[in-house]
């Protein structure tokens, strides 16, 4: 089946990167976004589907769909919601392939590390306090004011907006993983540019590979190497967009001696080749 790719705003985010609007009895049959979509429910009640799953969003509530993820609403008389609409570049250009809330979040600038990672579309969360609606009202805000510094302006409140929703849905590192798994991740953090295994983290800590393979997959959701790679990557896009070292080195900087490797496994995850994220990225500064 097809569904409709929600483009009519595409010109504007693709310009801008972000933007916030409300919407009066929105109504959308199933579709997908080339974005992230926060949706918050002002007034009234909607159905809201996903993957063929029905909830009633209230007042309050929201949901947060990440790239290419199919869902549909259909608001009562009532209705008013607010969306906010946003590229992950926002955050930073090394994230320009990301797709999903899950790995945004994971990024080294935010740093949450949430269990079942990729399920966040999957939720309706609930604003209990009021903190979610009133980051989006200043994001708004400083959106159309043209002062200096808006961009980092709406970075710092875009993250404090992932950061507070984290928060809220109870999804932190802090609460939703045991002490081991931080200490693998921590290591993981410190020395991913180093010929890392589980073998010398089992050596480092005093437990076996199968132990820590199963504890740290149950917790994070994905594999130790899934994870190892995903972390070496992140930063290999922040070195490529921050210094001029050749591809060759930033691949060793980051724990790749084998360059070709590096190389495939860059352009499976991003599409593209180390060299021409460089490129587009610098192209995209000077437009």
């Amino acid at each position: 089946m097809q569904y409709q790719v929600a483009d009519h705003w595409r010109d504007y985010v693709d310009r801008h990167g972000i933007v916030v609007m409300e919407a009066d009895q929105p109504n959308n049959g199933n579709h997908s976004h080339v974005y992230f979509e926060l949706g918050y429910m002002l007034r009234g009640t909607a159905k809201h589907y996903m993957n063929g799953d029905l909830s009633i969003i209230r007042p309050g509530d929201f949901f947060i769909m990440d790239l290419n993820s199919i869902h549909a609403y259909y608001g009562d008389s009532e209705c008013q919601m607010v969306n906010l609409l946003f590229f992950p570049r926002v955050i930073d250009p090394a994230l320009d392939g990301c797709r999903d809330l899950s790995r945004l979040v994971s990024h080294f600038l935010i740093n949450y590390l949430p269990r079942n990672i990729g399920k966040f579309s999957y939720y309706i969360f609930h604003d209990s306090d009021g903190s979610v609606l009133r980051l989006i009202g200043s994001i708004s805000r400083e959106l159309r004011q043209n002062r200096s510094g808006k961009e980092a302006m709406v970075r710092a409140q875009l993250i404090e907006l992932l950061v507070t929703i984290m928060r809220q849905s109870g999804e932190t590192r802090q609460s939703g993983y045991s002490t081991l798994t931080q200490d693998i991740l921590t290591i993981i953090h410190q020395k991913y540019a180093e010929p890392l295994t589980l073998k010398t983290i089992g050596d480092r800590l005093g437990y076996t590979v199968p132990y820590l393979s199963r504890i740290f997959s149950e917790n994070v959701g994905i594999s130790f190497t899934e994870y190892l790679q995903f972390y070496r990557l992140e930063m290999a896009c922040h070195l490529l967009l921050t210094e001029n070292q050749p591809v060759a080195q930033i691949a060793e900087a980051i724990g790749y001696r084998d360059v070709r490797f590096f190389y495939k496994l860059f352009k499976k995850t991003y599409g593209v080749s180390p060299s021409t994220f460089r490129r587009q990225a610098d192209k995209e500064k000077k437009s």
